[in-house]
């Protein structure tokens, strides 16, 4: 932050609301401006709306599919549908963070949860199981997302540690996209891989 009240990141600089004062509040926009950055792509202003949950997920935070398409119906881009920009999106986050939503489980609380639909208490479920599960439950998971999610995380013998997943699954609870830049890069790069 700039003693004239901007908040510079990169080579993003935003004007600072004068009211705000919270040292942890400064370093939460400067976070969600450093995550934006990697998205903005021709670096113009504005990131694809496809890139918001991966936003939201670098600064710790595990959204539902309806929370992100309402944030997503808040922060678009009415010059440019389908994109958003960082001066949009940042009193949104910012405020998700600064109340503390969003946040992941503990890992503890999802080994409990996965314990209680583990009948043999091995530590291990099927893949049959979890794909029936998945699919015709909550939030459902397409064909594809199941196979791609148990391509990840099946061992040898077809079936999921749900301990090694928990501890896979969990946001941390600090983050620092400063650390973290070079995964949501890759991120980047293997979303772009993927739509060749």
């Amino acid at each position: 932050m700039t003693s004239e009240g901007f908040l510079k990141t990169g080579t993003l600089i935003l004007k600072k609301d004068p009211g705000k004062s919270s040292s942890y509040e400064i370093f939460t926009e400067k976070q969600i401006a450093e995550a934006f950055e990697v998205f903005d792509e021709d670096r113009k202003g504005k990131a694809k709306l496809k890139h918001l949950g991966t936003i939201v997920r670098a600064v710790g935070r595990v959204p539902t599919l309806q929370d992100l398409e309402d944030l997503a119906s808040k922060v678009e881009d009415e010059e440019y549908p389908g994109y958003f920009r960082l001066p949009k999106l940042l009193p949104y986050l910012t405020e998700i963070l600064m109340k503390d939503d969003w946040k992941s489980s503990t890992e503890e609380g999802m080994i409990r949860a996965f314990r209680i639909l583990d009948a043999d208490r091995n530590g291990v479920l099927e893949n049959a199981f979890l794909r029936k599960l998945f699919t015709e439950q909550g939030d459902n998971f397409s064909s594809e997302e199941m196979e791609k999610f148990l391509n990840t995380f099946s061992n040898p013998s077809g079936n999921i540690n749900y301990k090694e997943l928990c501890a896979d699954l969990v946001a941390s609870q600090m983050f620092d996209i400063a650390e973290s830049r070079r995964k949501i890069r890759e991120k980047l790069v293997d979303d772009r891989y993927r739509m060749c």
